[in-house]
């Protein structure tokens, strides 16, 4: 049996899939992405439009599009794993695929963040609730193209390790990359902030997806190899793989 994100309603705290009409019901033009999941944490989408192609994304502009998740009780956690299919329009910018919320002019950044840099590698980075311990780590794999992809992340907060995978292959455990004090915790989010999907939400850093977002989820636990290679194995074909 393949267990993947789909068959963890108990610990899958987010789960949006663009090609099921209950995430996104024709006429394919509303703002509301509805989470498929136990939890209801459903997203609000901005400036970003629909596509049809492989069964159906949502596609980010470089300017300002994003998808914004409020805060809730079930997205206060530690440990967790991400894992999206995606497909960038173009590669050696910096394009955010999720990250905490943070206020302008406050200086504290975004406590999570996901994105693929712009020398197209998946980074991580994620502080403590008051942004005064820093941890930044990078993939040694470099996303050779534009193609669509399958990528995820596994971070471990007990053994301080973060795991990025691509095409269901593991790109090696990585001790977490401390420059600023010592991570001892980092909750995801922190406090009452949001979760933003395709962008910071940040008006002067922004870093918006730009290219097709088709299908993601967020658990509150961690999996392993072989659960990231069955969420690949179970949608490869769809994409083409």
């Amino acid at each position: 049996m393949i267990i993947d994100s789909e068959s963890r309603n108990n610990t899958t705290v987010i789960r949006h899939d663009i090609a099921s009409p209950f995430t996104y019901p024709s006429p394919f033009t509303g703002a509301s992405i509805i989470d498929l999941g136990n939890f209801k944490n459903n997203g609000v989408k901005a400036n970003s439009t629909y596509n049809s192609a492989n069964g159906g994304s949502i596609v980010g502009n470089s300017t300002n599009s994003m998808i914004t998740v409020a805060n809730s009780a079930s997205l206060e956690f530690q440990s967790f794993t991400y894992e999206a299919w995606v497909k960038p329009s173009v590669l050696g910018t910096n394009k955010c695929l999720l990250a905490t919320s943070s206020v302008e002019g406050t200086g504290k950044g975004h406590p999570v963040q996901f994105h693929m840099s712009d020398v197209n590698k998946l980074r991580c980075y994620f502080g403590n609730s008051t942004m005064t311990a820093l941890a930044d780590n990078s993939s040694t794999y470099v996303i050779p193209n534009t193609n669509i992809i399958h990528i995820a992340v596994i971070r471990d907060n007990a053994n301080k390790t973060l795991e990025f995978f691509f095409n269901g292959v593991s790109d090696g455990v990585k001790s977490w990359m401390e420059y600023v004090g010592t991570m001892t915790t980092a909750t995801f989010p922190v406090g009452s902030l949001d979760i933003i999907i395709g962008s910071t939400g940040l008006a002067s850093y922004r870093i918006p997806f730009a290219g097709n977002m088709y299908k993601w989820s967020l658990t509150n636990t961690i999996l392993n190899a072989s659960d990231i290679k069955n969420i690949f194995n179970k949608d490869k074909n769809r994409f083409g793989l």
